[in-house]
């Protein structure tokens, strides 16, 4: 038996395991144990209808209206993995929400995160854009993608959390889409992106 064997059966005999450890980092990441435990589970429960929703074309996908989550709480959910710890260091006034014309952002999008419907299946990864369809399909909330100004590029927007999310949208046409943004980056996307609104009233009377 190797040291390391070893150490695994030692932790084995304390009660330690695998899903303890993670659960205490979840923790110390100022995560709440049971929204953790609740996600760990729905992610488990997903696994095989997202199996078989890998490389089915659109109209072959579940039926659903997406939910969008726009509670500022949970914002934090636009970065996959981000720790509430890590977000309020990180981004200390949170996210603004606001609205666009979903094909404007698309237009937009600088072209490494730029995808396609004819590349969905083809860029990425198949099994997390699955799972964000699965997800969906279920009627659980969304959280929407965030971008900022490509700063190398004038006129471009860049996807700072949510590319499978946003490939989704895309995917299926949504007319009009929300949008977080940085509060500094607000103008510079207005400049961007000329349909961004805080008011989703005021954008589908465009």
């Amino acid at each position: 038996m190797t040291d390391f064997e070893s150490i695994l059966k030692e932790m084995e005999a304390e009660g330690i395991t695998h899903e303890s450890i993670m659960e205490s980092q979840a923790v110390d990441d100022g995560r709440d144990l049971a929204q953790y435990r609740k996600i760990r589970e729905l992610r488990l429960s997903l696994q095989d209808k997202a199996k078989n929703i890998i490389d089915k074309p659109v109209k072959f996908w579940p039926s659903f209206d997406i939910n969008w989550d726009l509670c500022p709480n949970n914002f934090r959910f636009a970065f996959d993995g981000m720790s509430p710890n890590q977000y309020a260091k990180e981004y200390p006034d949170g996210l603004r929400l606001c609205w666009v014309f979903q094909t404007e952002f698309y237009n937009s999008l600088c072209h490494y995160n730029k995808r396609s419907p004819e590349e969905l299946w083809e860029l990425g990864f198949a099994d997390k854009l699955a799972h964000v369809i699965a997800y969906c399909s279920e009627g659980n909330p969304l959280t929407p993608v965030v971008a900022k100004p490509q700063p190398h590029f004038d006129g471009e927007v860049l996807l700072l959390g949510g590319n499978h999310r946003y490939a989704m949208i895309n995917a299926l046409n949504i007319t009009v889409m929300p949008l977080l943004v940085q509060h500094e980056d607000h103008d510079e996307m207005t400049k961007r992106l000329p349909s961004l609104s805080d008011n989703i009233e005021e954008i589908n009377r465009d």
